[in-house]
This record gives structure tokens, sequence and C-alpha cells, in this order.
């Protein structure tokens, strides 16, 4: 099986992103390597507005405090 990859460095580190050819809808063809490209594309939009959408973790980390007592 011929398989595609790529090496990606997001924030500086080297990430191995392989078979990219595995096609996740068959219905329309729409593979992983696709998705990933997608997902790259709109990153700034979702990290830019993201902050918005979670708690600090200043706010999570009591809770997980107690959830683990």
């Amino acid at each position: 099986m011929n398989t595609s990859s790529e090496t990606w460095q997001p924030g500086g580190q080297s990430v191995q992103i392989s078979h990219l050819e595995k096609v996740y809808w068959p219905q329309t063809g729409f593979a992983k390597g696709d998705l990933l490209r997608r997902y790259r594309q709109i990153a700034p939009v979702l990290l830019e507005h993201s902050h918005s959408l979670l708690p600090p973790v200043q706010e999570v980390l009591p809770h997980i405090a107690a959830a683990e007592k």
C-alpha cells in the first residue's frame, strides 16, 4: 500500500502525519488529508475565538482536584 505522509510544524514541533489518502467519508471522497488541511486552514480563526468558549485553567483545576478525592 502506497501511503502518503507530510511533516507539519505546528508551534515549532515536528509532527509526522501519515495515511493522508485514507477516505473518511466515501460518499464524498473526503480523506484524512483533506480534513487536516481544512482544520489547519481555519485554525487561526478558531483559536482566536476559543478563549471565550473555554473556562480559564484556574477555574477548572479546583473542580478536577475535588473530583479526584
